[in-house]
């Protein structure tokens, strides 16, 4: 489910641990988040800039994606965002 959200929403090239930073987020949001996690129920920031060629950009949008502040999902997205730009997986709580 979350690997075809993916596919359907990210229309660039990405390197699989960028593939794999992306499936840990939308694990955590659902499939859908690409599309209506975004300010008033639109696009999220991440796709729009992913999709434009702003990588490093997009990830670190991953970092609003915490339900503003909770511990543990800014470790989490933290890690993801790490893993989208230097290929490292860090799966440490």
């Amino acid at each position: 489910t979350f690997e075809n959200a993916i596919r359907r929403d990210i229309t660039v090239n990405l390197h699989q641990y960028e593939f794999d930073a992306l499936a840990s987020l939308l694990y955590n949001t659902g499939a859908n988040f690409l599309n209506v996690g975004g300010r008033n129920g639109g696009e999220t920031q991440i796709k729009i800039k992913i999709n434009s060629g702003d990588y490093h950009g997009g990830a670190d949008e991953f970092a609003d994606v915490t339900n503003g502040g909770e511990r543990g999902l800014v470790t989490r997205r933290n890690q993801e965002i790490n893993m989208f730009k230097t290929n490292v997986y860090d799966s440490t709580h």
